[in-house]
């Protein structure tokens, strides 16, 4: 009875995010009665997490490494704005690498006090919250945002194209899905990353450079913030200061959801796309069905306590 037990977990711990995938596909047609699964709303539906999928790739790298990222939704917040402040004096493209540029050098200052204090990730990203969402509303002057250059130049590129403009957000995170696929298991920092979330001060016995390997979580995901706010601006066109918050949640959300263990240690980028695509699915049909949108963020907290209990379940 125990050995079938211990089997039967293992199977969980191996293919749970197929049976999610699988289980949230079928909830979601159910609920929107078979509109879902039409082709053309699956590539609206991949589109439309584009931006938080990328965040989420870099929260992924943070958290699989023992830390946890905070700050990444003002971080977006941040890019919005910065990208609309440097345009001003530098147009669209040098606004642009301006805004991954600052945004990236925010993350790697989380890095920094992350990996040379023993401050821990959450104190650390939290004021990194609050300062990245300052500076949302200080580089946009407290005014609404107005960005359609990005549509306007890229838009008429795929306009030819049966999905038109939602080819571009999907390539943009095959492309980043790739990236950071590659890095986390075709490299030696991916290995470096398993083993500090794994088992830190081991690591650091065994040569590992924890201080640079912590550096490339942080500033990647900065980066990554910095390009789904981007996408989120080509998609949009106009935004709020602040806009970009929910990030934080959402990427937490598909990270847990994704198999990523919340310690540190454990998780894949493939496993965390399929998060993406889990919970992208999930606020369709509910928007489908009609559903306010106020009960979203209600659904997603749900969500990550139920997978945190069920992971601490399968463990134990």
């Amino acid at each position: 009875m125990q050995l079938a037990t211990t089997k039967a977990k293992a199977s969980l711990r191996r293919y749970n995010q197929l049976f999610l995938l699988v289980a949230v596909l079928i909830i979601a047609t159910v609920i929107s009665r078979g509109v879902f699964m039409r082709p053309a709303n699956l590539m609206v539906v991949t589109a439309s997490a584009a931006a938080f999928g990328l965040v989420s790739f870099g929260q992924a790298l943070v958290v699989i490494g023992g830390g946890f990222d905070l700050a990444v939704g003002s971080l977006v917040a941040m890019s919005i704005s910065a990208i609309v402040f440097f345009r001003s004096d530098f147009g669209i493209v040098g606004g642009t690498v301006a805004a991954l540029a600052a945004v990236t050098v925010a993350g790697l200052i989380s890095g920094i006090f992350v990996s040379r204090t023993k401050i821990p990730p959450f104190i650390v990203t939290l004021g990194m919250l609050s300062v990245a969402d300052s500076m949302s509303w200080i580089l946009a002057a407290g005014q609404p945002i107005t960005v359609p250059e990005y549509n306007d130049a890229i838009s008429p590129l795929f306009e030819f194209l049966p999905l038109g403009e939602n080819i571009f957000p999907i390539i943009v995170l095959i492309v980043g899905f790739v990236a950071t696929s590659l890095l986390l298991h075709r490299s030696k920092w991916g290995r470096y990353i398993y083993a500090i979330g794994d088992n830190e001060a081991a690591a650091r016995i065994a040569g590992v450079p924890v201080m640079r390997t912590k550096l490339l979580c942080y500033g990647l995901s900065g980066l990554l913030c910095a390009v789904g706010a981007i996408i989120y601006l080509y998609q949009n066109i106009s935004a709020t200061p602040g806009e970009g918050a929910d990030y934080l949640l959402l990427s937490f959300a598909a990270t847990i959801l994704g198999g990523v263990y919340m310690y540190g240690g454990e998780g894949t980028i493939p496993g965390v796309l399929v998060g993406v695509v889990c919970l992208a699915s999930i606020t369709s049909a509910l928007t489908i069905a009609g559903v306010p949108p106020s009960i979203y963020q209600g659904v997603l907290g749900l969500i990550v306590l139920a997978v945190v209990l069920f992971q601490a379940r399968i463990r134990g």
